[in-house]
């Protein structure tokens, strides 16, 4: 009775688990893969593309923030543990691995110049650590950016409404390991990238002209 048990069991778990890998890869995958991107955003061209390494999986991500364009990107160029503070997604989190994130809640004029070879640290130990820092390798002041093939593109829509559109290139041998690369970090990306691109439409929309989040 026991091993019957047993059997039964582990023909269950098999089944759960071709059942949810299934329901990842045909289902949950494509969508967080393109999420809130159009079918033009997936193909178009974007600053980072000739940085993307051959043979990378790419996601293209995309939101709609009701401000003017300059509005997202004074917000988004001060990205950066060490610049404004934070990477606008779940700081809490971070924090949990010593990220030493701290909320950023004004535009401040110190991180409001940026040139290809400035540093965006992913954690507080950016400073001694290589694999903490992120370096502006292409730049479109007031439009795009990317850090070695991860870009970010500020498109404006009209007068008050902006498109911002990232894309994100991973191999298998991005970490190491094929499986560490797209079974964990892959999906773990996409919930800190979606939440970053919410932070930044959340600070940006708070005061779309700036009047009262103005350069400080």
């Amino acid at each position: 009775m026991a091993l019957q048990y047993r059997k039964s069991f582990w023909i269950g778990l098999g089944i759960f688990s071709v059942v949810v890998i299934a329901l990842y890869a045909f289902v949950i995958r494509p969508w967080h893969m393109r999420w809130g991107a159009s079918d033009q955003e997936i193909v178009m061209a974007l600053l980072g593309d000739a940085d993307i390494p051959r043979g990378a999986e790419v996601s293209t991500r995309a939101l709609t923030i009701h401000a003017p364009a300059p509005t997202v990107w004074a917000w988004l160029i001060q990205t950066g543990q060490n610049r404004g503070g934070d990477w606008y997604s779940y700081e809490w989190l971070e924090n949990l691995f010593a990220a030493e994130m701290r909320s950023i809640e004004k535009i401040d004029a110190r991180w409001q110049s940026l040139r290809v070879g400035d540093q965006w640290y992913y954690a507080a130990g950016g400073k001694s650590n290589p694999a903490m820092v992120g370096t502006i390798t292409r730049l479109e002041p007031g439009r795009a950016l990317a850090l070695q093939g991860w870009s970010f593109v500020v498109q404006p829509i009209d007068a008050n409404t902006t498109r911002l559109i990232v894309r994100y290139p991973l191999t298998g041998e991005t970490f190491g390991n094929a499986f560490f690369s797209f079974a964990i970090f892959e999906p773990a990306h996409f919930a800190m990238e979606s939440g970053m691109m919410l932070g930044i439409k959340h600070h940006a929309e708070r005061d779309p002209q700036m009047k009262t989040q103005g350069a400080q």
